[in-house]
């Protein structure tokens, strides 16, 4: 009687700490992402960023501009109006005649993650997942982990494995707070991270960070705020055009 009463406190004990250490698979993260996507019926976004570019020791205004399914487009306002602009996996980046265009890493997921195309929550989920795939991030691992005191799921890399291609989903609302992928796929080309915060306070509601810094092989490339930001303005299909 004794020795199955200890056994009984032994797993009243431990059953706490394996809850509590189990870590969801990858698909199930992306699948409540995608479902909060559904919920919010948001179609597209535009959006007035104020962006310091630290090694140019300049801030300039942006306009970010983001439509179901996966378009980007960010204009500078600078006078050479540097744009780049994404669909579907090909991006175009430039300015004027410079302009290139390429099927290379998409290292922006943010486009892909919450304005992803898919007729119902299965749909959304696989297509999520292959846009981390095509990024390199291997969605077999996913790992705990910690931004400041809040904690993470990591899809990608156990913490610990900065080199790694991964992506951090806040552990309570799953939306992405961290990034690091590699602008020619896998582990090839520049490393570039990028950080989200301050969902709560940003005027895109909250399910857009209000601060966005970019990092380029571990040095800070730019820090991007939202100023103002206006949803489901039925956005041009002309104004992600490729060229």
């Amino acid at each position: 009687m004794k020795k199955a009463l200890s056994l009984l406190i032994l797993l009243a004990v431990s059953l706490p700490i394996v809850a509590e250490a189990y870590i969801l698979p990858a698909h199930f993260i992306v699948r409540t992402l995608a479902e909060k996507q559904r919920q919010l019926r948001i179609k597209d976004w535009s959006l007035i960023l104020s962006t310091e570019y630290p090694e140019k020791n300049e801030v300039i205004e942006e306009r970010l501009y983001l439509k179901r399914p996966e378009r980007v487009h960010l204009i500078q306002t600078t006078d050479e109006q540097r744009l780049y602009i994404e669909r579907e996996g090909i991006s175009a980046v430039g300015a004027g005649e410079s302009l290139t265009r390429g099927a290379g890493a998409i290292t922006n997921l943010f486009g892909g993650l919450m304005l992803t195309r898919g007729a119902d929550l299965d749909g959304l989920s696989e297509r999520i997942i292959n846009l981390l795939t095509r990024s390199g991030i291997n969605t077999e691992v996913v790992s705990l982990g910690r931004i400041k005191e809040q904690p993470v799921y990591i899809i990608g890399a156990q913490i610990g494995e900065p080199e790694k291609p991964q992506i951090w989903f806040d552990k309570d609302t799953f939306l992405p707070l961290r990034w690091i992928v590699y602008n020619q796929g896998e582990t090839r080309g520049i490393k570039v991270e990028m950080l989200m915060s301050d969902y709560g306070s940003s005027p895109a509601g909250n399910i857009y960070p209000r601060s966005v810094k970019t990092y380029r092989d571990n040095k800070l490339y730019s820090h991007s705020q939202v100023l103002e930001a206006k949803t489901n303005q039925s956005l041009p299909e002309s104004l992600f055009r490729l060229p």
